[in-house]
C-alpha cells in the first residue's frame, strides 16, 4: 500500500473537515503523491519515506 489515509486528530468523518491525509511510503520522486494531489485537491502527505537516496534526490 503506497498511501495510508488518516483522519485529522480529533476529527470524525462527516464533521466538515474532509481533507485526505496520508503517509507516503516508498515515495521515490513523489509522482504518485502529485497525482493524488491533482485528483484530490485537499490531499496532504504528512510524511514521506524513501530508503534509496538516489531516487529521493530528484
Amino acid at each position: 500500500m503506497h498511501g495510508l489515509a488518516l483522519h485529522t486528530p480529533g476529527g470524525a468523518p462527516g464533521n466538515g473537515d474532509d481533507r485526505l491525509l496520508g503517509l507516503s511510503l516508498f515515495s521515490g520522486a513523489g509522482g504518485l503523491d502529485l497525482g493524488i494531489l491533482l485528483a484530490c485537491p485537499g490531499y496532504r502527505a504528512l510524511g514521506y519515506l524513501e530508503r534509496k537516496a538516489y531516487v529521493a534526490v530528484v
